[in-house]
């Protein structure tokens, strides 16, 4: 009974060791590319010149100048 408690406990330290390194080499691959590789859209349901809209492109003129 022992030994099997041994072995259980030796088999889930390695099952979590194997799901850590494949979340780290997961993280390294998401962060291959530079982000954003394409443009940025906003979709905004109302109407133009709301002040919904009005907010909206103040924010993506201080996102454009801030991502680049």
């Amino acid at each position: 009974m022992i030994a099997v408690r041994a072995a259980t406990r030796r088999l889930h330290r390695l099952m979590m060791g194997l799901l850590l390194w494949a979340g780290v080499l997961a993280g390294v691959q998401a962060q291959t590319g530079p982000y954003p590789n394409r443009p940025i859209r906003f979709i905004v349901p109302y109407a133009v010149g709301g002040a919904t809209d009005v907010l909206t492109r103040l924010t993506a003129d201080a996102m454009s100048k801030s991502i680049g």
